[in-house]
């Protein structure tokens, strides 16, 4: 028999003035390159906007990168309405088209 794997976005609910902590997996070969968490409230890639880049809070994210691990942890707090939407967890790629990135959706409810 085949199997075949298919890539689901993940989707996230948190409460309002609540916390999440996302990890972010990726490739070894990454280990060097900058990682960012990216945000768009419709979901557009292209236009969406980097909220923090590995090691560094701005605002209620903080993003810490596990190199040992493959992986970097998003951290948001205090989440409200407007924090809903579509996310990305992202790796600056050097001399392949374009940033390899993870896509998420996080409903915040009350």
């Amino acid at each position: 028999t085949e199997c075949t794997t298919v890539s689901a976005d993940r989707v996230f609910t948190a409460q309002i003035g609540g916390s999440l902590n996302i990890p972010c997996h990726y490739d070894r070969k990454y280990t060097e390159h900058k990682k960012y968490w990216c945000f768009h409230g419709y979901g557009v890639y292209y236009f969406c906007s980097i909220l923090a880049y590995a090691n560094e809070t701005k605002g209620n994210v903080s993003v810490l990168d596990h190199p040992d691990q493959s992986v970097f942890t998003v951290t948001m707090r205090n989440l409200q309405y407007k924090d809903s939407g579509t996310y990305w967890c992202a790796v600056e790629s050097i001399g392949i088209p374009r940033d390899v990135t993870e896509k998420l959706h996080l409903t915040v409810q009350s």
